[in-house]
Formats: structure tokens, C-alpha cells, sequence
């Protein structure tokens, strides 16, 4: 049963490895593509060299509309997480704004198309991209919570300022009033306390 189960793996396996596999690739995604299919084939243990080989020999990146073809170097400019220099990369900084390498050109979407040969399990690898797309946004999406949440404590700091800074200037203004209408000021100034002389009062004006 074991051995019927290896040998049905290793067919399956072979097959990977002898069948084009074909993607459509939305170029607002291109960057991050790139990259994470160039580190996926970089995690197999190749050396960049052979990356490159890999991306030259059997990796084509074909515009639907126009036909333009991506080189391997274009593909690994894109995957550079530097900003490409325009004149000296000048597909791959278009692609970066999400638009096609060839300028005047309206589509969006590339065709991608991983062709077998060099014992690479397109299907394993292009999986392996797609895992990290999803890590990264997750990663992106927890991000992007947490700067929310940041710009709500935020606001609701100056919130408290705000009522804070109001709250004191009322008081300052009603200690003015206080002081200039003689009212009491707590701890500062008591009301003044008027008391009728007895004598006074019982004094009978001259007839």
C-alpha cells in the first residue's frame, strides 16, 4: 500500500515538473509577486545565479493587451525592494505604479506562464508565493488596525485636552469675576462679613 502510495507521488510529482502552469497576474500585485516568487525559488536552496537562470529560462511575464515580454532582469528589478531608477529600469518602474511596462499601454493584468524544466514543482512554488501573499496581508491588515486604533487614541487625547484647556479657562474666568466683584475664592478670600454696632441701633436721633 506504501509503495502504491510513494509511486502515485512520485508520478504526481513528475508530471509537476513536465506541465506548464499559467497564472493571471494583476499588476497592482506585480511588485510583491516578484518577490515573493523570487524568494520562493531562493528557499529551494538555488543560488541567485540559478534563480535568475530559472527566471530567464522558464518564467515568461506577457502583457494580455499590448504583448510585451518581461526579461528575467526586469522581473528581478521588480522584485528589488528599492525604487527602481526610471532610466535605468524603466519597465519596472512603471510596473511599480501598477501599470504596464510599455508606456501608452491601458492593461492591468499580465499573463504569467511558469514553464517546466530544471526540476522545479511550479505548483509547489507558485503555492508557496501565494502563502506568502496571504501572510503579508494579514501582516498588512493587522497593520493597518493597529494605525486606526493609534489615530483614535489620538484623537480622543486631544479630545481631553481640548476639554481640559476649556474647563481651565473657565475657572481663570470666573476667578476674575470673583476677585473683581469681591465673591468668595476658596482657600484664597472669604466674603467679607458685615455686623450691625448694637449701639447703633438702639441710638434715637436728636428731637
Amino acid at each position: 500500500m506504501k509503495a502504491g502510495a510513494s509511486a502515485g507521488a512520485r508520478q504526481t510529482h513528475a508530471m509537476a515538473e513536465t506541465t506548464a502552469v499559467a497564472r493571471q497576474l494583476d499588476l497592482a500585485g506585480a511588485a510583491q509577486f516578484a518577490r515573493n516568487l523570487a524568494r520562493t525559488l531562493a528557499e529551494t536552496g538555488a543560488p541567485a545565479a540559478a534563480v535568475r537562470e530559472t527566471l530567464a529560462n522558464l518564467v515568461e511575464a506577457q502583457c494580455v493587451q499590448c504583448g510585451i515580454r518581461l526579461s528575467a532582469d526586469d522581473l528581478l528589478a521588480l522584485a528589488d525592494t528599492g525604487e527602481p531608477d526610471p532610466a535605468l529600469a524603466p519597465k519596472a518602474a512603471r510596473l511599480r505604479q501598477g501599470y504596464c511596462a510599455r508606456s501608452g499601454c491601458e492593461s492591468y493584468y499580465y499573463q504569467i506562464t511558469c514553464r517546466p524544466g530544471g526540476g522545479v514543482d511550479w505548483n509547489k512554488v507558485l503555492a508557496g508565493v501565494e502563502t506568502a501573499a496571504q501572510a503579508q496581508r494579514s501582516q498588512a491588515a493587522e497593520d493597518e488596525a493597529e494605525r486606526a486604533q493609534a489615530a483614535k487614541r489620538t484623537r480622543r487625547r486631544r479630545l481631553a485636552a481640548r476639554v481640559a484647556i476649556g474647563v481651565g479657562i473657565a475657572l481663570v474666568l470666573l476667578l476674575i469675576r470673583q476677585w473683581a466683584t469681591g465673591g468668595a475664592i476658596p482657600l484664597i478670600r472669604q466674603p467679607a462679613k458685615y455686623t450691625a454696632d448694637p449701639a447703633s441701633v438702639n441710638e434715637r436721633p436728636p428731637e
